[in-house]
């Protein structure tokens, strides 16, 4: 599977969001390390999760959370899906 993981690595241009999200998480579901297949999405540019659906990008989070792996760009898009989907009540429920 590290040839595998080497291969989309190589080609993460290439792979359209649901793709992309698909690869992360079977990684993340076998258990399989593949530190620079997970380093190669997160350090894609911040603009590029802004075509993800609400889905994918929950499914890119839970992929890099499951596989112990830092994404910053993937949880601010999720964040800022939240914020904008959310009903203002349930975002400010504690206050």
């Amino acid at each position: 599977l590290e040839a595998v993981a080497a291969a989309a690595y190589l080609r993460l241009a290439d792979f359209k969001p649901k793709e992309l999200v698909t690869i992360a998480s079977a990684f993340a579901k076998l258990k399989v390390d593949a530190p620079l297949l997970f380093r190669g999405i997160a350090s894609l540019p911040t603009d590029a999760f802004d075509a993800y659906n609400p889905y994918d990008v929950s499914d890119l989070a839970w992929a890099f959370a499951t596989a112990g792996k830092p994404a910053p760009a993937v949880f601010a898009r999720l964040f800022a899906l939240m914020d904008h989907h959310l009903p203002a009540s349930a975002a400010n429920r504690d206050e």
